[in-house]
């Protein structure tokens, strides 16, 4: 998929969200590529390191509190995990979009 414009959704509506890992984790970095206002819930692709995605969601308050809903996935070694809800500590401005830390899960 290429890139879009910056703050212009992808044709299908849903950002590329990378992931450096093979999983999430409290203190986890991701970045959703494109996404130059996170300021409403957007849907995601999020792609971890080896390989393997899973649909998400970046879900935004009226407060300005954000957390990233993952839905169930297998990892590229076969290991399944379940649909898990995390709290978004952090939401800051990167140079193709926007930079995720993730906190504790909140499910």
């Amino acid at each position: 998929m290429s890139p879009s414009p910056a703050g212009a959704a992808p044709d299908d509506g849903r950002y590329d969200a990378v992931c450096a890992h093979t999983h999430l984790f409290d203190g986890a970095r991701v970045r959703v590529q494109g996404l130059a206002d996170p300021g409403r819930s957007t849907g995601l692709t999020l792609r971890f390191a080896d390989g393997a995605t899973a649909d998400a969601e970046l879900l935004v308050a009226g407060t300005g509190d954000a957390s990233l809903a993952v839905g169930e996935y297998a990892t590229r070694a076969g290991t399944t995990l379940s649909r898990r809800v995390w709290q978004v500590r952090e939401l800051t401005p990167v140079a193709d979009g926007t930079g995720l830390r993730l906190g504790p899960r909140a499910d």
